[in-house]
């Protein structure tokens, strides 16, 4: 972290790097999981997903 940005606990291009692995079903199913453990927020949830959906 550099002055003047905030904190982030969690990068969403950490998900990004797998994001081409597996069925969609697999890659929302795995999106989930930082949703439901409040490591992504609901709108970078909504992002990376429709990002997802975006790639069918």
């Amino acid at each position: 972290m550099t002055a003047g940005q905030p904190a982030v606990p969690y990068s969403t291009r950490a998900f990004d790097a797998g994001a081409g692995q597996g069925t969609v079903q697999d890659r929302l199913a795995r999106l989930q999981q930082p949703l439901d453990k409040g490591i992504l927020t609901e709108s970078e949830y909504q992002a990376q997903r429709q990002q997802i959906i975006s790639g069918i």
